[in-house]
């Protein structure tokens, strides 16, 4: 069975511990595209730390009860990590493939 997995599930791991406006970079990259996957903000994938990117960080700070400073730290992070990997689990295509496989 040959499936292909959405973008979101080739996202780079984060190595920083925090990311804050005026960073930029390969991490900055990243988190933007998480916040994208998540649909969170209307971020530009720029690799720059700018206002946006700021914007939807607090958003998603805001909407799981962290700090809303709309730094990326550590706990924000984490979080970001675990929706992305939750929303992927839920719609992971290979075992969408595989019970439409089992169920013909």
């Amino acid at each position: 069975i040959k499936v292909d997995y959405p973008a979101a599930a080739k996202i780079t791991l984060i190595n920083a511990t925090q990311l804050k406006p005026g960073d930029k970079g390969s991490d900055v990259k990243s988190l933007q595209q998480m916040l994208t996957a998540l649909k969170v903000g209307s971020v530009t994938v720029n690799s720059q730390y700018d206002d946006a990117t700021q914007a939807a960080v607090k958003t998603f700070q805001q909407a799981n009860k962290l700090d809303a400073t709309g730094t990326a730290d550590q706990d924000t992070l984490a979080a970001l990590a675990q929706k992305l990997s939750a929303q992927l689990t839920k719609d992971d295509p290979m075992m969408k493939a595989a019970v439409d496989a089992v169920a013909k």
